[in-house]
C-alpha cells in the first residue's frame, strides 16, 4: 500500500510530526511524501494515478494509527470495501506528551482514509474545486456515499499530533463549506427518498 502524504514545513511541530510519521509507518508501507505543491487535491490525485498499488491511503502528517488497525482496514478493502477509515476515535497528543480527548465529535473523517485505488479513480478522486484547507474530508465522505461506495470503519484510536492551525484563516473556507453542504444535502435527499419508498 502507498501512503500519500502532502507536507509543508511551516511550524517546528509539523517537522517533528513528519519524523514521528516516518518512524511509525516506513517499515510497513511505502510513503509517497510530496513537499512542493499548491493544493492538496493535486498531491492525492496525481500520486494515486501514478501508484501501482491496489490500495492507497490519503494521510495527514499528524495522524498516527496502530499498524494492526491499518492491517484490519486492508482486510476490509480486500473483502470489497471501497473506502475504509482505520479508526473511530481521535485523541489529541500535545507537544509536551499529554493526551486530551477533546477532538470535535462528528469530525472523524480526515487524518487518514484508505481506498481501493480503482474505486478512487472511478470516483473521480479528490474534488478539484477545493481551495486551501477545510471541509474536504467531510465532502469526500458524502460524495462517496452518493457514489454508492461501500464504506467501513475500524475500531481504535487515531493519535492526532497537535500543531498550530491556520485553516480558519483560509479566505475560501466558506466556499469549501458550500461544496461539502452540496454533497451532504444530496445524500439527505437520497435518504429521504429511500425512507418514503
Amino acid at each position: 500500500m502507498d501512503i500519500i502524504l502532502p507536507y509543508k514545513k511551516d511550524y517546528i511541530e509539523r517537522e517533528n510530526n513528519k519524523k514521528s510519521f516516518f518512524d511509525h509507518y516506513s517499515d510497513y508501507f511505502n510513503i509517497v511524501c510530496v513537499e512542493e505543491y499548491n493544493e492538496r487535491y493535486e498531491v492525492f490525485n496525481n500520486a494515486v494515478a501514478e501508484s501501482k498499488e491496489e490500495f492507497v491511503a490519503l494521510a495527514d502528517v499528524d495522524a498516527i494509527i496502530d499498524i494492526e488497525q491499518i492491517n484490519c482496514a486492508l482486510f476490509e478493502l480486500e473483502c470489497g470495501a471501497d473506502l475504509v477509515y482505520p479508526y473511530d476515535h481521535v485523541i489529541n497528543v500535545h507537544p509536551d506528551g499529554t493526551h486530551t480527548d477533546d477532538w470535535p465529535k462528528g469530525f472523524e473523517y480526515g487524518l487518514m482514509v484508505m481506498f481501493n485505488r480503482k474505486s478512487f479513480l472511478k470516483f473521480g478522486g479528490e474534488n478539484t474545486n477545493f481551495k486551501g484547507y477545510g471541509w474536504e474530508d467531510i465532502e469526500r465522505y458524502y460524495r462517496a456515499l452518493n457514489a454508492g461506495f461501500k464504506i467501513q470503519r475500524i475500531k481504535g484510536n487515531c493519535y492526532h499530533l497537535m500543531h498550530p492551525r491556520d485553516g480558519f484563516k483560509n479566505p475560501y473556507f466558506s466556499h469549501n463549506m458550500q461544496l461539502m453542504k452540496k454533497e451532504k444535502i444530496k445524500w439527505q435527499k437520497k435518504t429521504i427518498t429511500l425512507d418514503t419508498k
